[in-house]
């Protein structure tokens, strides 16, 4: 999304001067920020670009792979063989933690919830949403993630559990030997409970055509998603994209698939490994994409309708024959949707796209056609819903169950203070010939700012995928005041019928985020920056909610590591910013590329270098103690910054290319730059996507050079990552992206390469992230499509390696860092989150319950002690503040003097802990006050890094309180025995 900012008053604390407000992650406000570049919806083609750039060929976007199905079997092969030794060493020599959780294990950081979303009224978020189902009442509730797999609820939304992740297998092996996280469609026939619920999940995410990593075929669960319940159907859709589930209502045998290849039924008797193609005189091109298909009615009144997405709809009254329908005939991507109380009435939404009559400028129309008979007829009065015209992208439609003349439906976005799913509803009036839809435009000025009565988006994040009807109580219907919607910013629910204003996020728990690229304190390893798509850039601070701001895109991320306040963060392309302070008070817009002037001359050529430069790219700074920092980024050639985003010059040359009227647009050109390396304040490392080389700049004598390493042996791939071994010898590794069969990981010994491995028969996947362990540099880990890998470098140039992937989900992982005071490997994943893993490490333990000490800390102990750095740390939080082991922020006290405060929920969420509960504490003692009159209502916020879950009922937490109004008394004597024997007395 595009980002528009708006400044607005910061709260005051109404208490006296002494006292001041913690900063509540920006107190819910939008700083004063530099706008990103200016664009339209959500980049959607350049972002395309960008994913499938590293994967295959442009020309092969939506063409068989099977490199995503092949490495998911590999990767589950050796990993089950390497579990069954855990298994066997666990039986013979039991660690502390009963059972396989014992042993060392990727955890998630989050972001379990993201505060401060894109949206009218900023709400919390997660990720994208491509199918919601929801059970009688809207108790049982059923979603699937863009590489996120299906998550579940049991109450409503408000909290959630993945199904199938192996994370909750306590072998960290899924049930089937081939997997994916990429969800397209998930459909469920509901029996009466969890454990009954029919499952079917369609892999491969299609969303258009876009972003999508392949699918494995279809999964099957009888149980509800229960462990070791799943088996993997239509194994001749791996590779595929399916847009659709159906389950027959009538009769649950009959399940159907709509796919990028056509439209699928599953076989009515087993076995089910390959489901049937359906095929029929009438189809124009039976293997065409079907992008929506629907049943309609019981009984002799049932149709089946299948909407190809390069020609027409066509229905059918048995599934097998089919008769094509008239009045729509566009290649386009369509939804169906058909009245529950009057099954004949049909509609299907698309978006066309067409050039003015000045040849230039292209027409994006909204196109609601209802059926008559035989034929669609157009219904008029229909708001444009695509103002980023991503209608092959952002498409849902629905029916009032109650009244087949009402719908919803909805596309990218509308402007209402903010970025917003540009969501309506309306009840359609007329006649065959004479429909309409009452929607006045006057209401909303070139559809971007809707003020109209059939706008219900408010409060949604932008970009649609699903909508949905929670079933009744009795499981014969669906309720049509129980409203859900699914976007790129997760799902969202109204009991009101879907009015304005009433649509309520329920992301809480549900860690679905697609991340791009991490940025760490290195003093600390509580405070982390991460890009993200179409959720911005977003922070932690040690919690499972994290914090959104900038909001939109967020590409690369850079942290100072000689002044950690300072942070550098990309929209996309060669949109930076920065701050200051750890972004406490904003972001301000970085001149980049660097103009001098104005002029169209000036302008023409920052555009250009703009669209030169990767979608989302690394920034990288030099290392600890090099000073001035360097920051290095890449367009289509190399830019140094010795000034955190000021004085920036190309290399070699090192001048500004902008300084003269018309700016030299070939100075040090070297092709898209794909990964960038500082290894030391003399050398820098880049690689492109149309090179398979490694230019390397040095700095001497005042002058930079630059030197093409030799690419001879290399393969045909794209340079995704660069790591170094040791600057001083000019050993480094590079990972590969692209197609192809070669060997992902290679290393140059400062002369010549040589193949690292691991063999493609073990892995032959893209890339994108590679780091070699500073500490013990002999080992190198790999960031894979399908997990990451660890090498260990022997004698001879030979390395040996493994899956290093226990406990992680399957998604794919886009970056890697380590944090070498902490020991911590940690990993961004492509739909959930980020994840981290002990290095030094070999057991772990199933419940890791801990309570941090002040913003500095993240709860570990080592050798029984806290590390040393969270006392006397920089506060992360504030600029100039010191912290010490007093300041927990996992104690919060709500003062009843202080009005004006957000509601909370109840029961009281870690996201409600995090921003909502309104801390103000002493600005001069620096802990935490409470009202000496009234309730003062008093939070503890404690956590479990552990994969085994423990009911808040056995956790006990024993709360201190004094008088500190004199200063801050000395504790009882005998503190720590009390605590630690469970005693409330202080005697």
């Amino acid at each position: 999304m595009k980002t528009k900012e708006k400044k607005q008053a910061k709260k005051v604390s109404p208490a006296t001067a002494s006292r001041e407000i913690v900063d509540q992650e920006e107190n819910k406000k939008m700083e004063d920020e530099k706008p990103e570049l200016e664009r339209k919806g959500d980049e959607l083609e350049e972002r395309t670009e960008w994913f499938y750039s590293t994967r295959v060929p442009k020309d092969e976007y939506e063409q068989k792979d099977s490199n995503i199905f092949e490495a998911s079997y590999q990767l589950r092969k050796l990993s089950k063989e390497k579990n069954k030794k855990w298994l066997k060493e666990f039986l013979e020599n039991p660690p502390a933690q009963p059972g396989p959780e014992g042993t060392n294990n990727w955890t998630p950081l989050g972001p379990s919830v993201i505060d401060h979303g894109q949206a009218s009224s900023n709400p919390p978020v997660s990720g994208r949403i491509n199918s919601i189902v929801v059970g009688p009442s809207g108790t049982r509730v059923y979603a699937d993630a863009a590489n996120g797999g299906v998550w579940f609820s049991g109450d409503s939304g408000n909290t959630w559990q993945p199904l199938d992740d192996y994370f909750n297998s306590p072998t960290f092996v899924s049930g089937l030997e081939e997997d994916s996280l990429s969800v397209g469609a998930i459909a469920v026939a509901f029996g009466s409970s969890p454990a009954t619920d029919n499952v079917y999940v369609g892999t491969g995410e299609p969303v258009g055509g876009f972003i999508g990593y392949f699918g494995v075929g279809i999964k099957h669960s009888a149980s509800g998603g229960a462990p070791g319940s799943w088996t993997l159907e239509a194994t001749n859709l791996a590779n595929r994209k399916i847009y659709k589930i159906v389950i027959d209502p009538a009769d649950a045998t009959r399940v159907f698939a709509a796919t990028n290849i056509g439209l699928f039924q599953r076989p009515l008797v087993a076995p089910f490994s390959n489901w049937n193609l359906i095929t029929s005189p009438a189809f124009a091109n039976a293997n065409a994409p079907v992008t929506d298909f629907i049943i309609a009615g019981s009984g002799a009144s049932k149709r089946h309708y299948a909407a190809f997405h390069l020609d027409k709809v066509y229905r059918s009254l048995d599934a097998t024959t089919w008769t094509a329908l008239t009045g729509i005939n566009v290649s386009a991507r369509k939804a169906l949707a058909a009245g529950e109380n009057d099954p004949s009435v049909v509609y299907c939404l698309f978006q066309t796209a067409t050039l003015a009559a000045d040849g230039v400028t292209v027409i994006i129309t909204t196109n609601l056609y209802r059926l008559v008979v035989d034929n669609f007829e157009a219904v008029g009065g229909v708001p444009n819903i695509f103002n980023g015209g991503q209608g092959g992208y952002d498409l849902i439609l629905a029916v009032d169950p109650a009244d087949a003349n009402t719908v919803f439906f909805a596309g990218d976005w509308v402007f209402d203070t903010n970025f917003t799913l540009s969501l309506f509803k309306g009840t359609i009036t007329g006649a065959a010939g004479s429909f309409m839809f009452p929607f006045n435009p006057a209401n909303a000025p070139s559809n971007l700012e809707p003020n109209d009565p059939t706008f219900v988006g408010r409060g949604v994040h932008a970009d649609s995928h699903a909508i949905a009807f929670a079933m009744n109580a009795m499981g014969t219907g669906h309720d049509g005041t129980n409203v859900w919607v699914g976007s790129d910013g997760g799902i969202f629910q109204s009991t009101a019928s879907g009015a304005n204003g009433t649509f309520l996020n329920k992301n809480i728990g549900i860690a679905i985020t697609e991340m791009t690229y991490l940025a760490q304190r290195p003093d600390m390893d509580s405070v982390i920056i991460a890009g993200s798509q179409d959720n911005g850039t977003i922070r932690f601070w040690g919690e499972p909610a994290w914090f959104e701001s900038p909001q939109g895109n967020g590409g690369g991320a850079a942290v100072d590591p000689n002044n950690p306040y300072q942070m550098m963060r990309q929209y996309v392309r060669a949109s930076l910013s920065k701050t200051a302070d750890g972004r406490i008070t904003g972001w301000s817009g970085v001149n980049f590329p660097p103009i001098t002037g104005t002029t169209s001359d000036q302008t023409r050529a920052r555009n250009a270098e703009n669209g030169a430069t990767n979608f989302y790219g690394a920034i990288a700074v030099s290392p600890i103690g090099v000073v001035p920092t360097m920051v290095a980024f890449g367009t289509n050639r190399l830019w140094l910054s010795l000034g955190w985003g000021t004085s920036l010059n190309t290399l070699p040359t090192n001048t500004n290319p902008y300084v003269t009227a018309i700016p030299d647009a070939t100075q040090d050109v070297i092709g898209m730059v794909s990964a960038t390396k500082i290894a030391s304040a003399t050398r820098i490392y880049a690689g492109t996507f149309s090179s398979n080389t490694v230019f390397r700049y040095d700095f001497a004598g005042g002058v930079w050079t630059k030197t093409n390493t030799p690419n001879a042996g290399l393969p045909a791939g794209v340079i995704t990552a660069i790591d170094i071994e040791d600057a001083a010898t000019g050993t480094f590794y590079i990972a590969f992206g692209g197609s192809g069969t070669f060997e992902r990981c290679w290393y140059f010994d400062g002369a010549a390469w040589h193949n690292v491995g691991p063999a493609t028969a073990t892995l032959n996947i893209p890339c994108h992230a590679i780091v070699v362990d500073p500490a013990a540099p002999h080992n190198v880990y790999l960031g894979s499509d399908v997990g990451v890998w660890k090498g260990v470098k022997g004698a001879g140039f030979t390395w040996t390696w493994e899956p290093f992937s226990q406990g992680l989900p399957e998604a794919a992982v886009l970056d890697l860092i380590i944090h070498q005071n902490a020991r911590l490997l940690r990993a961004s994943t492509h739909g959930r989150g980020v994840w981290e893993i002990l290095l030094d490490e070999t057991t772990g333990s199933a419940v890791d319950i801990y309570f941090r000490a002040n913003y500095a800390d993240n709860g570990r102990i080592k050798s029984g002690s806290r590390f040393p750095w969270i006392e006397g740390a920089q506060d992360p939080s504030r600029v100039g503040h010191t912290l010490y082991h007093y300041m927990s922020p996992d104690i919060k006290v709500r003062r009843p003097s202080l009005p004006g405060l957000p509601a909370l929920g109840s029961p009281v969420t870690f996201l409600d802990f995090g921003f909502n509960i309104g801390d103000y504490i002493d600005s001069i003692e620096q802990i935490e006050t409470a009202d000496e009159s009234g309730i003062n209502r008093v939070f503890v916020e404690v956590h479990n890094r552990g994969l085994t879950s423990v009911p808040g009922t056995n956790v006990r937490v024993l709360l201190l309180m004094a008088d500190a109004s004199a200063g801050l008394p000395a504790l009882p004597a005998g503190y720590t025995a009390h605590i630690n024997a469970g005693e409330t007395s202080t005697a």
